[in-house]
């Protein structure tokens, strides 16, 4: 009876000892890159909704839909973070980070604007003015206020009826970084 219960005993102990080890392991996350954000390039891109019900982005000078943009950042690799556990009860449930920028943007510095002026759905927007600083048009707009080292982001703006003049206008964005650095870029748009 006792080599039964010594057997059970050292069994569970075994599984007990395997979950604990386990559990101290960080969870398998790529090493987070350490990067400083350097420019920006802006593509303007058509939100096309298919007859199926998806929605397409297409690069384009051109709009016929639904006005979007789509922003690259330049980055600088400065590091990457190696995970090393200083004991046995490392933290289990770490933050997995792709890239954690050394330069964040500040988004209270941001801009969006327009050289020439155009109509919404119950408003008017003149030319120069800072969009994300207009009362009644900024909550239409998804402004990105970080930016990932490898991959693009979208700025959108929501369903509301844009009403712009047959020429070209220039968009600008700018956004400026903890450091002082300015990342602009202008995209030349047509409205069709």
């Amino acid at each position: 009876m006792i080599n039964k219960s010594t057997k059970i005993t050292t069994a569970l102990l075994i599984i007990f000892t395997i979950n604990f080890i386990t559990a101290c392991v960080p969870e398998n996350c790529s090493t987070p890159v350490l990067f400083y954000l350097r420019d920006v390039n802006v593509k303007t891109i058509d939100k096309v909704e298919q007859p199926n019900g998806t929605i397409e982005f297409v690069a384009t000078d051109t709009i016929k839909h639904q006005l979007a943009f789509e922003v690259n950042p330049t980055v600088e690799i400065a590091a990457s973070e190696t995970k090393t556990r200083s004991s046995l009860m490392n933290v289990a449930y770490g933050d997995c980070n792709d890239g954690i920028p050394l330069n964040p943007i500040v988004p209270s510095k941001s801009k969006m604007y327009t050289n020439k002026d155009f109509y919404y759905d119950g408003g008017f927007v003149p030319a120069g003015e800072n969009l994300l600083e207009d009362e009644e048009f900024k909550e239409f707009i998804d402004f990105p206020e970080f930016f990932n080292y490898e991959g693009t982001t979208l700025i959108t703006i929501g369903e509301v009826s844009l009403k712009f003049f047959n020429d070209a206008y220039i968009f600008s964005f700018e956004w400026e970084t903890n450091d002082g650095i300015l990342l602009s870029d202008e995209v030349e748009v047509f409205f069709r």
